[in-house]
This record gives C-alpha cells, sequence and structure tokens, in this order.
C-alpha cells in the first residue's frame, strides 16, 4: 500500500491512514497496529455532502464521513484495566 499519507496515535495504538480521491466520493482505509501487530482494519467513505460540498483531495478530509473507531479498539483498552 505504500506509506500512509497521515500516521495518528492514541496511548499505545499507531492508526495509518490512506486514501484514495473519487467522483462520487473519497475511500479511506486505516490500519491500526498495537506494538508493531496489526490490530484492526477499518475502510471508510466521506462525500461532497458530508463536507458541505466542499471538494478537493481526499488528504483534507481524513476521519470524516463514515469515520469510526473499530470495535477491536475498545476491546483492547478494556482488556488493560
Amino acid at each position: 500500500m505504500g506509506f500512509p499519507i497521515e500516521k495518528d496515535f492514541l496511548i499505545d495504538i499507531e492508526e495509518w491512514h490512506y486514501c484514495s480521491t473519487g467522483t462520487g466520493g473519497d475511500f479511506f482505509p486505516s490500519i491500526y497496529f498495537h506494538k508493531d501487530t496489526s490490530v484492526a482494519v477499518q475502510k471508510y467513505i466521506a462525500n461532497a455532502v458530508d463536507e458541505n460540498n466542499m471538494i478537493g483531495s481526499c488528504e483534507y478530509f481524513l476521519k470524516r464521513g463514515t469515520y469510526r473507531r473499530p470495535i477491536e479498539l475498545f476491546e483492547l483498552f478494556k482488556s488493560k484495566r
């Protein structure tokens, strides 16, 4: 998949963001890592309606549209308590 367009960190979870700009909307796969092991993969979309009719490169619309953190992350956090 190449290099992610952005990386986020949440405690000890690393989230890699990728995107593809499309005419009907943008497609975003995200991969979550814990201790260098993939623990979840999420796909979400965003379109012009989600962005108040703004358009442009998908890089500007990360974590919007149908984005939600995967349930696997909540399970991982609960197991650490």
